[in-house]
């Protein structure tokens, strides 16, 4: 049995593990998705792998491992090349098990606190000051550390680097760093964000990505005609038929250019407070599209035809987000119903998750404006 590792994406944790895989260029890694959001380290099956039900956790034939610090240093010292991400040089191991703790013990000690603190809120909107101080200290300390190192534990990048980086990852989405304050911190994750594997799966630096084997595709709609293409029993989420598939197409098209497309550049304006846009016409320009799928919907049960594709799922998805930000101002009783048999699917509370946490995110980041 080869190397599995349980987690989430969503972890700075399980992602510091991805990193080192990923550097390491380790092949044939399972990775094992555990849910999250619907208590997935709670169930029977994951308890008896790892009792204190966290993430991430690896399985190495009879070995059971937790705590990404420690996997880090496992998976280097058995499956490394070199000792480079990991030194074998006790001063050097030390300087990097130093900053594996600064991690635990600081970083993202401060992250967990603040981050729970937010979710639990009635009222989701930034961190309390006095709960972000621990944070905002971490951040001072580290600035300290990498005014005499290139990075975070010496010379050299370390397996510390991916822990600290990923957990910044996380933590700066609600308690940015500040330029002026934290200048050493600021080039240093500039550092690693340009590590040639941060890009390699993605030179777009979007999400989603698939990776199927050695085959690696992004945009969404493509992925999608990819996954029923490959792996669907039938044809009728992507139809073969030549005239029907060119529905599904158009409609994913519409999507990329009027409702995602239009719904990303307001979205953009209202995070980065760009001034150089009209936000009035860029809300009135996502009103349209709204007007338009309605106009479509006039006359097609689905919004490529008489049954649901990929299309639906497509839209949907950027509908349910967009709204957040710009809610419909008419009344569109096409959409309503289209919007109704969507929500009634079994797995539509995939995107009822993913919506929820775009707003309790976007909410955050709008309070510090």
């Amino acid at each position: 049995m080869g190397l599995k590792l349980y987690g989430a994406e969503i972890s700075p944790c399980v992602r510091a593990v991805l990193l080192t895989i990923e550097a390491l260029e380790l092949k044939g890694v399972e990775f094992v998705d555990v849910d999250l959001l619907n208590g997935g380290t709670q169930t029977a099956a994951f308890s008896a792998i790892n009792p204190l039900q966290k993430v991430p956790t690896i399985q190495d034939g009879d070995l059971i491992l937790w705590d990404s610090h420690a996997i880090n240093a496992y998976i280097v010292s058995k499956y490394g090349k070199t000792d480079s991400l990991y030194p074998k040089d006790p001063k050097k191991r030390a300087l990097v098990d130093a900053m594996n703790f600064f991690d635990t013990g600081f970083l993202f000690a401060g992250h967990d606190v603040a981050i729970k603190s937010i979710v639990t809120s009635p009222t989701p909107t930034s961190v309390d000051s006095q709960i972000a101080k621990p944070l905002e200290e971490a951040y001072a300390y580290l600035n300290t550390i990498l005014e005499k190192r290139a990075y975070v534990a010496g010379s050299q990048l370390t397996i510390a680097d991916f822990s600290i980086a990923t957990t910044l990852s996380s933590s700066t989405s609600y308690l940015p760093l500040t330029p002026g304050k934290h200048d050493k911190v600021l080039a240093w994750y500039q550092t690693i964000k340009s590590l040639p594997y941060f890009a390699k799966k993605n030179p777009l630096h979007t999400v989603p990505v698939l990776e199927d084997g050695n085959f690696t595709l992004w945009d969404s709609h493509a992925i999608n005609s990819y996954l029923v293409n490959k792996y669907a029993t039938d044809d009728a989420l992507y139809p073969k038929d030549i005239q029907k598939r060119a529905l599904v197409d158009s409609m994913a098209h519409f999507d990329t250019g009027y409702l995602f497309g239009r719904g990303v550049r307001i979205i953009k304006a209202v995070l980065t407070q760009d001034n150089s846009v009209n936000l009035d016409q860029l809300k009135a320009d996502l009103q349209e599209a709204y007007g338009l799928l309605e106009l479509i919907l006039n006359k097609r049960k689905f919004v490529a035809g008489d049954s649901m594709t990929i299309a639906d799922f497509n839209i949907v998805a950027t509908l349910s987000t967009t709204e957040v930000v710009v809610p419909m101002e008419k009344e569109y009783p096409r959409i309503d119903a289209w919007y109704a048999k969507m929500r009634q699917l079994p797995y539509y509370g995939i995107n009822v998750k993913g919506v929820e946490l775009f707003r309790t995110v976007f909410s955050m980041l709008i309070s510090k404006l």
